[in-house]
């Protein structure tokens, strides 16, 4: 097999996870859509919002959350560490936790600086062009709580990973994932 064919390999394998990923968001989606429904807050809520809610993600949120952000948050992270070691660990937490206690940790630590970006991005003009989006929403419905501008995962990378990975010395892999996973 030459290189081109373990591109195009590795590339339809992606393709393929993107697919079961979107696929189970739709399931999740759908059984939302059930109980609104069937229960509805604002009752005679057109559809066409849940699916533009649903393409938009699909197609950048998804994609960047699962693809670039873990990567991107790794290799800017251990280029900081590689430059400036010094800078990280300022508040030592490896080996003095255990898994479940560093864990949840981690989580407390994530919320803290999310609940702080998120702030900011009503405060300061130039984030509430970004995050604006999530709150042109007309019809509030299970989707409308991921309808967030695709650059605000970028800028989460800034204000979110390398704050907690810098001041706790946790691993830029640990970081970009619990990123993605969080975003949620």
């Amino acid at each position: 097999m030459s290189i081109g064919d373990d591109t195009l390999v590795t590339l339809l394998s992606e393709a393929l996870h993107y697919g079961r990923e979107l696929a189970k968001v739709l399931l999740i989606y759908l059984v939302f859509l059930g109980i609104e429904r069937a229960f509805p807050a604002e009752p005679g809520q057109p559809l066409r919002r849940w699916w533009f809610n649903f393409e938009y993600q699909a197609l950048s949120y998804y994609l960047f959350l699962f693809y670039v952000y873990p990567k991107a948050v790794a290799l800017t992270l251990g280029a900081l560490q590689a430059a400036y070691p010094t800078w990280f660990g300022m508040v030592p937490i490896e080996g003095h936790l255990d898994a479940t206690a560093k864990l949840l940790l981690l989580f407390v630590i994530y919320d803290f600086f999310y609940y702080w970006f998120h702030r900011w991005q009503h405060k300061w003009p130039i984030l509430w062009e970004q995050h604006k989006l999530h709150h042109t929403e007309e019809s509030l419905n299970a989707t409308t709580a991921m309808r967030h501008h695709w650059l605000e995962d970028f800028l989460r990378i800034f204000f979110i990973s390398i704050p907690m990975a810098v001041l706790f010395d946790i691993k830029p892999t640990t970081v970009g994932w619990l990123s993605a996973a969080l975003a949620y």
